[in-house]
């Protein structure tokens, strides 16, 4: 029996102006696995989360999150996602804590549960020591951390990451991946949006590969290896890309 599809996005199209950003894209995100969403600057894939968060119009196609057609849940859809932009969205003067407290209330948590979550979160992410401490004098990378705390402190079923550990040391990259991995084990959807292939390598199940809006490749790890001959992400990455051209 299949897991279920968190995430249908089917025959995406973005412009802006007279420049299309992503040309008929077509993804899915099931229950218990994680989608690398990869390719080069400019190739769409920021615009393709923004897209399905319901942030930008979208010219043509449709998006579903379990199962709901994303315009007729949009009011609601926060509570069904977790996302983290590239460029971090949060409240520099509230406090790391009050920060996932403000948000988990605003995604609709509930307050007993919330108290334990933002415990469970500042532990996982080892923010005990910041949690009083103003957002704004935090880091980059461990602001980042905070971004992925926020994500998932509504406990959503599907995340949607975008560049997550770019400015995370190699160390923490490795336990975002199992972190990644334990929420996917443990029945939630993920798509990452990355440049970091060593990081991809370690997480994914299945990658889409977006050049210039389109899709060029789309499959399990597997698949991409043996369509391009090689066992490297990075080759394979580079040799799609530069066959695509």
């Amino acid at each position: 029996m299949r897991s279920r599809a968190l995430l249908e996005v089917r025959g995406l199209w973005k412009r802006y102006g007279s420049l299309w950003a992503v040309r008929g894209l077509n993804l899915e995100v099931r229950s218990g696995e994680v989608v690398g969403l990869l390719g080069p600057n400019g190739a769409g894939k920021t615009t393709t989360l923004r897209a399905i968060c319901g942030l930008i119009a979208i010219e043509r196609g449709e998006v579903r999150i379990l199962g709901e057609t994303i315009t007729g849940i949009r009011r609601h859809a926060l509570r069904y996602v977790g996302y983290l932009p590239e460029e971090l969205d949060l409240y520099p003067w509230l406090t790391v804590e009050e920060q996932l407290w403000f948000i988990g209330r605003l995604r609709g948590a509930e307050e007993l549960e919330l108290q334990e979550r933002v415990r469970e979160l500042l532990a996982v992410f080892e923010l005990e020591e910041y949690s009083k401490r103003l957002t704004m004098s935090l880091s980059r990378g461990y602001r980042q951390r905070l971004g992925l705390a926020v994500a998932l402190v509504h406990d959503p079923p599907l995340l949607l990451l975008d560049e997550p550990v770019q400015a995370m040391d190699p160390v923490y990259q490795r336990k975002v991946a199992q972190l990644l991995r334990k929420l996917a084990d443990a029945g939630k959807g993920v798509l990452v949006s990355t440049h970091m292939l060593s990081f991809a390598a370690k997480v994914c199940d299945h990658v889409v590969l977006l050049q210039e809006g389109k899709t060029v490749f789309s499959g399990s790890l597997q698949e991409l290896y043996a369509a391009y001959n090689t066992d490297d992400l990075e080759e394979a990455f580079v040799r799609a890309v530069a066959a695509s051209g």
